[in-house]
């Protein structure tokens, strides 16, 4: 089995250029890499060590087993993330803060963790299918776009990119904009699943169209560590460009299929993130 340090680890990173004070949120598979001396542990401590006193380390914190239950069993404080075993790890560290979301909650450590994790619904819903406040102007994921983070994925394919939701939301929110009476189809949490609308993003099992785009205009690069893939990516330029693209080609980049949805989308003339904002 391949013996994979932490020195190993932040060799890797460097290589994908994270550096002193980034803001960085991964994604994760411990065994992906073979036996990493020090366990999850030494992952959390490389990305750390990286980013150093000026810089953010994120994970998502995530409900997955439980999603269908997610809002009645919800606990900020207990309630595990279901989304690997460096993630609860990171969660249950001491200083580590967390977001207060039953679906889409992220943990984090360092300069901007508080900033990053308060008000998860504080203000700007959004209306979708995790509910208003999973993806909300206030919310972490839209709190690391803002603060020009980076996303990792460390041994894990990029469809675990949780930020490709927010592209979706910012996408129904430009549809409603245009037309209100949206509102009526769009699918929300533990709604209809049958004939509705929501704009998800089209995968392949070996990633997605925006993968291959974002490698050829090398927005998206790769290094190995131990027997995995890391792999990393800007924020800004993973959600705007799938947001751009998947209103104007949602035949090509969504799995919208019905020609008045399809419409809406086409409607849309401005793709440029939106922002509130924040709360005083």
């Amino acid at each position: 089995m391949t013996i994979v340090t932490k020195q190993d680890i932040k060799n890797t990173l460097t290589q994908l250029g994270i550096q002193t004070g980034d803001v960085v949120v991964f994604h994760s598979s411990l065994k992906s890499m073979g036996r990493v001396e020090g366990g999850a542990r030494a992952v959390i401590d490389a990305f750390m060590e990286q980013v150093g006193p000026e810089g953010t380390v994120a994970v998502p914190t995530l409900a997955d087993e439980s999603y269908p239950i997610a809002y009645e069993i919800w606990d900020k404080d207990t309630t595990p993330s279901e989304v690997g075993y460096i993630t609860e790890v990171f969660r249950t560290m001491p200083g580590t803060l967390r977001s207060d979301n039953p679906t889409h909650s992220v943990a984090a450590r360092g300069k901007l963790a508080h900033e990053l994790t308060c008000e998860h619904g504080g203000y700007g819903p959004r209306y979708g299918f995790f509910g208003d406040y999973a993806f909300a102007h206030s919310s972490p994921w839209q709190k690391l776009y803002d603060h020009d983070g980076k996303i990792v994925w460390v041994g894990t394919q990029t469809i675990t990119g949780t930020h490709r939701h927010l592209a979706e939301y910012v996408a129904a929110e430009k549809v409603l904009a245009k037309h209100p009476e949206a509102m009526a189809d769009l699918r929300v949490y533990n709604g209809p699943i049958e004939e509705a609308f929501w704009p998800d993003i089209k995968w392949k099992p070996d990633g997605s169209e925006f993968e291959t785009m974002f490698r050829q205009q090398g927005l998206m690069v790769s290094a190995p560590c131990g027997d995995a893939q890391f792999t990393v990516v800007d924020v800004r330029p993973f959600v705007d460009i799938q947001l751009e693209y998947l209103l104007k080609e949602p035949t090509v980049y969504t799995d919208v299929t019905n020609p008045k949805w399809i419409q809406w989308m086409l409607d849309v003339d401005d793709y440029k993130m939106t922002t509130w904002p924040k709360k005083q």
